[in-house]
């Protein structure tokens, strides 16, 4: 899978995680559409250890905890996880964006290198070539010269 790809496939996750954010969605669900998509996705370890982390770590404030009953609460977790996933989500985004420009540098630069070759080269051949083509003219000036 391309780079381009995996960026697609991002953007269609945190797009889906926003629209996700509005609505009561049962965090399992969530987590399972995540977990699909990026399954094949070739991202790097340290997101999909953040991914598998994140629910454990997401706080809610005590007051929350105090006055609200247990849905609100959770509902309260499975909004801040969400929004924890985008973020790490963007991350991820942005190191792929990253590498492919990085990528694209690299071939950019070999490139120019193949580049500046061939124009080596044409430029030795071009001093052969009008050597070749002025010989005959200082062979016919050396005989006159020396004859």
């Amino acid at each position: 899978m391309t780079r381009k790809e995996t960026i697609e496939k991002l953007d269609e996750l945190i797009a889906y995680l926003n629209v996700c954010r509005g609505f009561r969605i049962i965090f399992y669900e969530i987590e399972r559409a995540v977990n699909s998509t990026l399954k094949g996705l070739p991202i790097s370890a340290s997101t999909r250890s953040a991914i598998r982390n994140v629910r454990a770590s997401v706080e809610l404030p005590r007051e929350v905890l105090l006055c609200s009953g247990f849905e609100a609460v959770e509902a309260e977790r499975n909004k801040k996880t969400v929004v924890a996933l985008i973020d790490i989500l963007n991350r991820e985004k942005e190191m792929q964006n990253q590498a492919m420009q990085d990528e694209a540098q690299k071939e950019n630069l070999a490139q120019q290198k193949r580049s500046n070759k061939i124009q080596i080269w044409t430029l030795i051949c071009s001093i052969v070539a009008a050597l070749a083509a002025l010989y005959p003219i200082i062979e016919s000036l050396i005989k006159k010269i020396f004859n």
